[in-house]
């Protein structure tokens, strides 16, 4: 006598098994998602800082001339002739705002020291909405979503 057997395989998959692989799945493409932006932003800051420094570079320059006797106070229009369209203000106060792809520099005037009556406070630069800046032209801080 043949035995029949109670229960009948199919062959595929189960419920369970297909939400196992969609969950592992789902992590993965997570913990890509998380990489490439660290990416995007590890990129983006390497570009904000090479600009910073460049033009922290060219501003002490300007300033450099200005100190030994080569002009007047800072203009932002001859800053504008070194550094481009991208400075958006040059003043001895901090930024409220700073647009898109924009800088503002910040500097200070020592006026019992002839020798470096104007030195620079802050670089602030806003690339691709996020701020960053520089105190010292030699480190640059930021991201940040606000002044």
């Amino acid at each position: 006598m043949k035995r029949k057997a109670l229960f009948h395989y199919k062959k595929g998959f189960t419920l369970v098994e297909i939400l196992v692989v969609i969950t592992i799945i789902g992590i993965l493409a997570a913990m890509v998602t998380v990489a490439a932006g660290s990416a995007a932003r590890s990129s983006e800051k390497k570009a904000a800082t090479s600009a910073i420094l460049s033009d922290w570079e060219t501003t002490n320059n300007y300033f450099y001339q200005l100190n030994a006797g080569f002009g007047g106070a800072p203009s932002t229009t001859q800053i504008k002739t070194r550094l481009g369209n991208k400075v958006e203000g040059l003043g001895t106060t901090p930024p409220t705002k700073v647009s898109n792809g924009k800088i503002y520099i910040q500097y200070a005037i020592n006026s019992g020291n002839l020798k470096s009556k104007y030195t620079i406070v802050r670089i602030t630069y806003n690339y691709k909405g996020h701020y960053y800046y520089s105190v010292d032209g030699s480190t640059v801080n930021g991201p940040s979503d606000s002044l």
